[in-house]
């Protein structure tokens, strides 16, 4: 995903990013952490409060580096400075992100922590 714009933002009951040729899709609690090293935890679904410091990413940022872990987490970081990390929650029955690409590649942090990979690149 190096290297992808950032085209959209949808804020609804998840936070979803949506890149030129990717969709990532955050469904837990996660850390952003702005250029001037404020962090923030932000929770998908939440008010307005809790959602306002993704709104920055909608304009247009492009993605320096995406990595996920096997452990379940998911790290990207943003050309400006940006970081944003997931990390699943343990006792989480649900999914804490999800990346969909070409291919019908389609990556899944599944409950409790774990990738699940489908498709090719």
């Amino acid at each position: 995903m190096s290297g992808q714009l950032i085209l959209q933002l949808v804020l609804d009951f998840q936070v979803t990013l949506v890149l030129e040729h990717f969709r990532i899709t955050i469904e837990e609690s996660f850390v952003l952490e702005h250029p001037d090293a404020t962090s923030h935890v932000v929770k998908p679904g939440g008010g307005f409060d809790q959602l306002s410091p993704v709104l920055p990413l909608s304009r247009s940022k492009v993605v320096a580096e995406a990595r996920a872990f096997d452990d379940g987490r998911l790290e990207i970081v943003i050309q400006d400075g940006f970081r944003l990390s997931v990390v699943p929650e343990s006792e989480s029955a649900y999914e804490a992100w999800n990346v969909t690409g070409p291919g019908g590649v389609l990556i899944v942090s599944t409950p409790g922590g774990e990738l699940a990979l489908w498709g090719s690149s």
